[in-house]
């Protein structure tokens, strides 16, 4: 997000970002609601940090991905467990 807004001018940005230590998923099965791996204070530190003031950030603990609000433009996963 930090290369987007600086290099690229975008403002109006999400983030979508659960608490939690660790993952669960299985090898090629399904994947479990509870499962997270982040930590919605270091974003809101790191965002701050570079000067991001702009960012909505959503609790993925909270609801799917599919219920945030509103059209994107790109979705963008750093973290995708399971899938790299």
């Amino acid at each position: 997000m930090v290369f987007f807004a600086k290099k690229l001018g975008w403002t109006d940005l999400s983030a979508f970002e659960g608490n939690g230590t660790k993952t669960k998923y299985t090898y090629l099965g399904p994947r479990f609601e509870d499962s997270f791996c982040g930590n919605i204070e270091m974003l809101r530190h790191s965002l701050e940090f570079n000067g991001l003031k702009n960012v909505t950030i959503f609790d993925a603990s909270k609801m799917k991905l599919g219920e945030i609000p509103g059209k994107y433009d790109l979705l963008y996963s750093f973290y995708c467990i399971g899938f790299h």
